[in-house]
């Protein structure tokens, strides 16, 4: 059985895949850009996933499997195209009441999810997730999710850049 965040995260995903243009490795960034978000202005991930060293950067730990179990129920079509660089496509299938993920939460990853697929190929921001802690992890390892905090090259869109902001300024971090 898959970890049931990160099912209704990727069944969430695949709903707004089409509309988006978004491919497999923009839908893994999403996940990871959106947990740190998440963290950073909740305290909590949304798909409570651990992540793992890969070609292309970290990705949620269960992944594949999870693709597999919602193809196999039927709620997605996955269909790997070998030109174009090999694109994946999502084709969404369940009921959208389906999907156990909060309105904030659903917000955090259409945000994060346009932004990626606006800006960046699925090689682009790939790349920006090869950061120091990458590079010296071994494939299959565990990448801590904080890695992935302020350094990084991409932001969060600004409207909840300036939420964390003033929540750290109530917590007495910042002035």
């Amino acid at each position: 059985m898959s970890n049931c965040k990160l099912k209704n995260v990727i069944l969430y995903l695949c709903s707004v895949a089409e509309e988006l243009g978004m491919g497999l490795v923009q839908m893994l960034k999403t996940i990871l850009y959106a947990d740190v978000v998440s963290l950073l202005d909740r305290s909590a991930s949304i798909s409570e996933a651990k992540y793992m060293k890969a070609p292309r950067g970290p990705v949620p730990d269960g992944w594949e499997d999870v693709l597999k179990e919602l193809a196999a129920e039927g709620k997605i079509t996955v269909k790997r195209q070998e030109v174009n660089y090999g694109t994946t496509e999502f084709h969404f299938h369940a009921d959208p009441a389906s999907i156990v993920l909060s309105d904030e939460e659903m917000a955090i990853l259409k945000s994060m999810a346009k932004a990626i697929c606006d800006k960046y190929s699925g090689s682009l921001i790939s790349e920006l997730t090869h950061n120091d802690v990458w590079r010296t992890t071994e494939m299959g390892e565990e990448i801590p999710i904080a890695a992935y905090f302020p350094q990084e090259k991409l932001t969060p869109p600004p409207e909840l850049v300036e939420r964390t902001i003033n929540k750290l300024r109530g917590l007495g971090y910042v002035q």
